[in-house]
Order: structure tokens, then sequence, then C-alpha cells
């Protein structure tokens, strides 16, 4: 493990204490981010702790978060972007319902293209995937190695939300089969860190809704495992830039055969 990556896990687990150690005072609205989403208690002080412990152990940086939005830390010429998100899964941390992630990427440039190093570390339970671009990726101590996929039954986890209600019900129609079981979990990250080891089939959230700071370290995660994300359907080749008003897709399925199913009934729905 670099040192880079040891040092986002342990900002990551430092951040999922508080927010464990917050109880309900984490879970009241307080104000408004950068994102112009309302921030809980508990994304102030999960973003603070992990700013805090960057920079007590580095110079100088720039943060790509939902509460600050893209901010230089620090005197010099900042190298490492640090995307992140305090909170990923807030309407399951507002109610204490798991999982509720800490996710925490770094990148050369300004592009998705160079992250390098990324944790997704779930706050309630302390288990945590992690990655380093070239050198696999791990759920703790474990190399992920990709398994045959299931050719019987697929469980596919979905982003729901009442602005696409329309567009997720033709989707839905179109792939709800006896050998397709669908889920809605509540934390982009962790689904997509599900899909990595195996134990989702796929994750699907097809209509340019995450942020680049839901998914950053989680993409990392995924590709490092072997199984390729889809950010756009429209242009494969995209590569978004570390910046909130960035909105990406994220389509990846362990099995070709259930990439395939989805993609034709996303087409379907046009």
């Amino acid at each position: 493990m670099l040192e880079i990556t040891k040092m986002l896990v342990e900002a990551a687990g430092q951040a999922a204490e508080k927010l464990e150690q917050l109880g309900d005072s984490g879970r009241k609205y307080v104000k408004r981010g950068a994102s112009g989403d309302l921030s809980l208690m508990g994304d102030v002080v999960s973003e603070d702790t992990i700013i805090n412990y960057l920079k007590n152990s580095l110079d100088s940086f720039t943060v790509v978060t939902e509460e600050k939005g893209i901010l230089k830390i620090g005197k010099g010429k900042a190298r490492d972007y640090f995307v992140i998100d305090p909170i990923d899964g807030s309407s399951n941390y507002k109610v204490g319902l798991a999982p509720y992630t800490v996710s925490i990427a770094v990148s050369n440039s300004r592009f998705m293209s160079g992250i390098y190093s990324g944790v997704v570390y779930e706050a309630s339970s302390g288990k945590y995937f992690w990655a380093e671009k070239n050198n696999g990726a791990y759920f703790l101590n474990s190399r992920i190695c990709r398994r045959e996929s299931r050719k019987d039954s697929f469980i596919v986890s979905i982003n729901f939300s009442h602005s696409n209600a329309g567009k997720m019900a033709s989707f839905l129609k179109n792939i709800f089969k006896k050998d397709v079981k669908i889920r809605a979990i509540g934390s982009a990250s962790w689904e997509a860190c599900l899909v990595a080891k195996g134990i989702l089939d796929a994750y699907v959230e097809a209509w340019n809704r995450l942020r680049v700071v839901d998914i950053a370290a989680a993409l990392l995660v995924l590709r490092e495992s072997g199984i390729p994300v889809i950010l756009d359907l429209e242009n494969r080749d995209r590569d978004p830039i570390l910046d909130l008003k960035e909105r990406v897709s994220f389509i990846a399925s362990y099995s070709d055969k259930l990439l395939d199913e989805i993609l034709s009934a996303l087409k379907k729905e046009h």
C-alpha cells in the first residue's frame, strides 16, 4: 500500500469515527454546501476531519468537495487533487440506516483519468475498499480477484430518483425479468464496490445524476478489479473533469451478458 493510500484510509477512518460519535446531532441540517445541497452536521464534521488530517500531512493540495467546492490549501504548487465525499448515502445516514460511506480519491490532474488512489470506507462497520492505479483493488487486506459471473440469477442495484421516475419505470419494465432482481441500497460508492467484489451483479445510474465526488474512488476500485464502467452512454470516451458541476452516469456490471441486457433495456427506454 502506497503511503498516500495509507493516509486516505486513516483520514477516512477518523472521519467515520467522528460520524459515529456525533449520533443524532450529526443528522441535523446546518447549512447549504458548495454543491447547492443542504448539508448535515455530519457532512461538515466529516469533511473538516479529512481536510485537517491532510493539512497535518501535506504542504499543499487542492480539494474538490461537496461542502467547500474546489479549494487550494497550503503554500506552493499543489500537484494533487483530493476528491472528497464526506458522506455518500446522506439519506441513509440521516435515519441511521447503513450503508453510508466516506469516499476519498486522489488525482494527479483535473480529470478522473488522473485518479491513482482511492478508498471507500463504510462508516458504520469500519469496512472499506481501496485501490491503487496499476496495483489492484482490495477489500480490507484481501485483493479482489474477479471470479466467474453468475449465469442464472442477477441482482442489480439502481439509483432511484423521483426526477427520473418515468425513465426509470421504462427501464425497469424492460429489465425486470425472472432472472433479474432489483435493489436500491442508497450509497452509490458502496454499491459500486459491491459489484467489484461480485456481491451485486450490476449498478445502474444511467441518467447523469451523479457528481464526480460520489464515485471517484469507487471508479478506481472497479477499474482495478477488471470491471469496465460506463460514465456516459453517448460518449464512452468521456473523461469527466473534477468539478461539482460535472454530472455523470455510472453503469457497471460483473457479467458481460447482463451488461448487454442492461444496455438493451436502456435503448428501449428512449
